[in-house]
């Protein structure tokens, strides 16, 4: 699982290739932006920036 990173950004399919190779699944992503990359997810607020309870709820469904 990555918390930063939305699907259909440019670098969704890359993230998907090393998961394969690593035998790793399917990618699961939180959409938040990466800090240094924020076009990762435009618009929606940096992981870092983004309220912890938020973050928290956020991460056990993206697990399932």
């Amino acid at each position: 699982m990555t918390a930063a990173w939305a699907e259909g950004s440019h670098r969704a399919p890359e993230l998907a290739e090393v998961l394969r190779v690593l035998e790793a699944g399917k990618p699961r992503m939180l959409g938040y932006a990466d800090a240094p990359v924020p076009e990762s997810a435009p618009g929606p607020v940096r992981f870092c920036d983004a309220p912890l309870d938020e973050a928290v709820r956020v991460i056990p469904r993206a697990s399932l």
